[in-house]
């Protein structure tokens, strides 16, 4: 439950303020004098607690129960059809002479506050085969080992490191290999799994 920022009281207070009163008969003017607030709020609290129990020492809404003068149904149905031109909030309100408030609390209860509301999601992109090696990917990762001293050569002491996945099951194969090249490439892909992934 949440407690407004400038509250005096807590649900704990206020029982205490009930028990005093109700309890000990203490008078509800030197409780509120004690407790450092008005009379009128220990009179509050006790005649809830008479009326609810303890359910009425918990806070509630400041919103009131009902509208006396509801948003009509063609404004919301106007407001909504506008923000889905993507018209921002202020520019709603003045075409639909409401105030930005009202605009906002219909977008909020359409879900349409947001601009990526706007936008529908886009759907999931899966590459799906039904049978193992339809589709494999191959990732090449170069190492960089030094060569023998005294070798300056660009190749020397280098080699790749191949794992190929295959889409359509949970194997996988990885080999060291020369320096990637075509030929190499082409025989990745002519190499069964050989290693299996749980």
């Amino acid at each position: 439950m949440d407690i407004h920022e400038n509250a005096r009281t807590t649900p704990h207070s206020r029982a205490e303020m009930v028990r005093r009163v109700i309890e000990e008969g203490s008078s509800r003017s030197a409780v509120a004098k004690a407790f450092g607030v008005c009379c009128k709020t220990v009179s509050k609290w006790v005649d809830r607690f008479l009326a609810e129990g303890p359910d009425g020492l918990r806070e509630r809404s400041s919103r009131p129960h009902r509208l006396y003068h509801p948003t009509p149904s063609a404004t919301v149905e106007r407001i909504i059809k506008l923000r889905c031109q993507r018209l921002p909030g202020h520019e709603i309100a003045h075409r639909c002479k409401v105030s930005p408030a009202t605009v906002s609390r219909v977008l909020r209860a359409a879900r349409l506050s947001r601009a990526r509301d706007l936008d529908p999601p886009e759907p999931s992109r899966r590459y799906e085969h039904p049978n193992p090696g339809d589709m494999i990917h191959i990732d090449i990762k170069s190492s960089g080992a030094s060569g023998a001293p005294g070798i300056a050569s660009p190749e020397a002491g280098r080699a790749s490191l191949s794992i190929a996945v295959s889409a359509g099951s949970t194997s996988m194969s990885p080999w060291t290999m020369p320096p990637a090249s075509p030929s190499t490439r082409s025989i990745l892909t002519k190499r069964p799994p050989v290693l299996s992934i749980t």
